[in-house]
C-alpha cells in the first residue's frame, strides 16, 4: 500500500509488528513516557486509598516503596516519592547502579512495603520480564506488603499470584493490567483489593502528549 509511516500514541508497542515494518522499510514511532504522570498519579492514588498505608510510609523511616522497572515511569514515580519524603528502592538490570543510586537487587525491592511494577514487557536475554514475578518471587511477599501492577499484565504469573492471594485479609494487590487482556481472570480480579481496566495512563494530558 501507500502507507510509509506507522505511529501509535501509546507507551507500549506490543500490538505492532515492528519486524514486518522494518522488513518493508516502513518507519515506526511510539510515545514512551507520554502517560508517565498519569500512571504515577494512579500509583500514588492507590497508596493513599489503601487504609493506613500512606500515613505509615510518611511516618516510618524503615518503610520504602519498591519500583521494578526504572525507565521513564519508574523514575518519575521515584522523583515524586522523594518529593514527598518517602524512600524508594528500584530494580532494573538494564541500568547501571552508578548512574542511578536508587537501584538495588530484586530481593531488596521485594522486601519493600509497596512493590510497584513498571517494567516493559520483553523476552530479551539476559533479563526477560515476562513472568518476572512467578511463584518463587511472589513467595517473598508477606501479607502486609502491597503489590501494584500498572505496567504489563504478563510481568506477573497470574495463577501464582492468585494462589498467593488466596485467603488474604485484607487483599494486598492492586492490578490495572492483566494477562490475556481484554478478558481478565475473574477469580484474580475478585482476589484483588482493587482492580481496574488498564486505565492508569488513560488521561487527557496523557493522550495529548502521546499524540
Amino acid at each position: 500500500t501507500a502507507v510509509r509511516f506507522v505511529g501509535t500514541a501509546t507507551s507500549g508497542f506490543e500490538h505492532v509488528d515492528r519486524k514486518y515494518l522494518s522488513r518493508h522499510g516502513l518507519h515506526f514511532a511510539f510515545a514512551p513516557g507520554s502517560n508517565a504522570n498519569s500512571v504515577v498519579e494512579y500509583v500514588l492514588g492507590a497508596i493513599a486509598r489503601y487504609p493506613g498505608l500512606l500515613e505509615a510510609l510518611l511516618a516510618a523511616d524503615g518503610l520504602a516503596v519498591g519500583i521494578i522497572g526504572y525507565g521513564v515511569i519508574g523514575q518519575a514515580l521515584g522523583a515524586r516519592l522523594s518529593a514527598l519524603g518517602i524512600a524508594h528502592r528500584a530494580y532494573d538490570p538494564w541500568l547501571s547502579a552508578r548512574q542511578f543510586p536508587a537501584l538495588g537487587t530484586l530481593e531488596e525491592v521485594l522486601s519493600c512495603r509497596v512493590v510497584s511494577l513498571h517494567a516493559a514487557l520483553s523476552d530479551r536475554a539476559h533479563w526477560p520480564s515476562r513472568h518476572m514475578l512467578a511463584a518463587r518471587e511472589l513467595a517473598q511477599l508477606a501479607s502486609p506488603q502491597l503489590l501494584i501492577n500498572a505496567g504489563r499484565g504478563e510481568l506477573v504469573d497470574g495463577a501464582a499470584l492468585l494462589a498467593r492471594l488466596h485467603g488474604q485479609t485484607p487483599p494486598t494487590a492492586v492490578l490495572d493490567v492483566w494477562e490475556h487482556e481484554p478478558v481478565p481472570d475473574a477469580a484474580l480480579l475478585n482476589a484483588c483489593w482493587m482492580g481496574t481496566a488498564h486505565i492508569a495512563g488513560y488521561s487527557v494530558d496523557g493522550k495529548w502528549r502521546g499524540t
